[in-house]
């Protein structure tokens, strides 16, 4: 009779979330999850990235803190609905976040940064291009400069609760609440899902160990992907740097070329080429001046040898003339 009971109450906890929220009960626990942790948000890195903010989930017997993250949207236009925990029935069940047009019913919970348990107020969409409140949202404005102040929903909300029922979050949904959440919805990314993965396998982030102080409570974003929703959403900033970047290029090329002073500093080199043609004009020159000098002490060697050849060319010719006029004189008789 007691296991027809609770059967009964279950089915009739999942019968009221499937009709009063999108997201569908993925976990009953009997234990509460622990209070939404304090925690910094980092800076949004990229116009059009939307805040999902951290949760607890469940898993075997433990609660698990799955840090908050900057992601791109699924489509320009969508908004995040976190997910939530609800107790009824002496169970506690989450129902999943998920992506529409407008932001529907989270429990109540305030998980901060916009997200104050009644909608959204960290930013809202101004046709393609989604502006930042920055009265309530981390953003770096060196970089994204789609921005507003709005103080009107920057209450502290001391109720750190997790959950929306009975011990934490007394509070129904809205008209508003209501047809968002009747409305088309998509479900969490791939990314956001292996972002919990990624979470439920470090034993830090578990209460059993952190004791609800988990060691990561947030992250800075994801790797963007070619024709995502945040890269066309900020296809107009880009367009609009294009020609800065364009102007930029010019400059750095005037800087490279070179300027009268460089030109007029350059010119001399050609004297250089021509000192180098120089010598090599000379060297035939000096060749020839060499050759004359070393052919000149043969000449000068020459000279005597002929002039020694001429006298003895004489002293043979005056030898035959002699020996004629001493014949002659041999053959004169005495008187």
């Amino acid at each position: 009779m007691k296991n027809f009971t609770s059967l009964l109450l279950l089915l009739s906890f999942l019968f009221f979330n499937q009709a009063e929220s999108y997201s569908q009960v993925s976990v009953q626990i009997v234990i509460a999850p622990p209070p939404i942790p304090v925690y910094v948000q980092p800076y949004c890195p990229v116009q059009g990235y939307l805040w999902t903010p951290g949760y607890w989930a469940y898993e075997t017997d433990d609660y698990y803190w799955v840090p908050g993250m900057w992601i791109e949207p699924v489509e320009i236009g969508y908004l995040w609905t976190p997910g939530y925990w609800g107790y009824s029935g002496g169970y506690y069940g989450w129902n999943n976040g998920y992506w529409g047009t407008h932001v529907g019913f989270y429990g109540g919970i305030s998980y901060g940064y916009g997200y104050n348990g009644e909608g959204y107020w960290g930013g809202r969409w101004q046709g393609s291009v989604f502006q930042y409140n920055t009265a309530v949202t981390q953003v770096n404005t060196t970089i994204i400069n789609n921005t507003y102040i709005d103080k009107s929903k920057t209450y502290a909300n001391n109720n750190r609760s997790s959950f929306n029922g009975k011990g934490g979050i007394n509070k129904q949904p809205t008209e508003n609440e209501r047809r968002a959440m009747a409305g088309n919805h998509i479900k969490p990314t791939s990314k956001q899902q292996d972002h919990q993965q990624m979470a439920s396998k470090d034993r830090n982030q578990f209460s059993k160990v952190n004791k609800g102080r988990p060691t990561k409570t947030a992250v800075g974003s994801a790797e963007p992907k070619q024709g995502n929703a945040a890269q066309k959403a900020s296809g107009k900033q880009r367009e609009n740097s294009q020609p800065k970047r364009e102007n930029q290029q010019k400059q750095q090329e005037m800087k490279q070329q070179p300027t009268h002073q460089q030109k007029e500093t350059r010119q001399p080199q050609p004297k250089q080429s021509q000192q180098r043609e120089q010598p090599s004009k000379q060297q035939p020159e000096q060749r020839e001046q060499k050759s004359r000098q070393q052919s000149q002490p043969k000449q000068h060697q020459q000279q005597p040898q002929q002039s020694q050849q001429r006298e003895q060319q004489s002293k043979q010719q005056a030898q035959p003339k002699q020996q004629q006029q001493q014949q002659h004189g041999g053959g004169k008789h005495p008187k």
